[in-house]
């Protein structure tokens, strides 16, 4: 009995120690895969925002997977209700004069579409892009994301 008890210690004991060892090893290959991921989602990123007549904000940006020099151009079409019009464009952060915002007003009420097009100095360089629509409330915003590549119209659609 007394062998027994001693035994059974003794597995609990190297157990635990694996299972030890085994969690302070997660917290490191954990941050070692946040790093690769992160890295390989480096780039550089466009972040205009169009505050419209109607109170309500649309924040859009793209995420290009390429250093910023190989960027031409990134363009955002957005199509917003008939008779709401763009108040003012902030661009947050971006590709200075690489960056254009062209508008449409010829959607329905509540309902916002998007389409970005990142133009690059090589094809097929990776883009996401988010879109938020923030209504004047300030209660309610809608999400929408996409990812492709340069050189193709990523589109997002919103319905408030």
């Amino acid at each position: 009995m007394n062998i027994f008890r001693r035994l059974k210690s003794s597995r609990l004991v190297a157990f635990s120690g694996i299972v030890a060892a085994g969690l302070l090893l997660i917290p490191l290959g954990a941050s070692t895969t946040f790093a690769t991921k992160s890295s390989h989602l480096s780039g550089c990123r466009s972040d205009p925002v169009i505050f419209l007549s109607n109170g309500n904000m649309l924040d859009l940006s793209a995420t290009v997977n390429t250093a910023e020099s190989g960027v031409r151009l990134v363009t955002y079409t957005v199509h917003i209700p008939t008779g709401v019009k763009i108040s003012r464009i902030q661009y947050t952060q971006g590709f200075l004069r690489r960056e254009k915002v062209v508008a449409y007003a010829d959607d329905t009420l509540g309902t916002y579409d998007s389409a970005t097009d990142v133009q690059t100095t090589r094809s097929g360089v990776a883009v996401s892009t988010t879109g938020v629509v923030v209504y004047k409330s300030g209660t309610k915003s809608e999400m929408a994301s996409t990812s492709g590549w340069s050189d193709q119209d990523l589109y997002l659609h919103f319905v408030g």
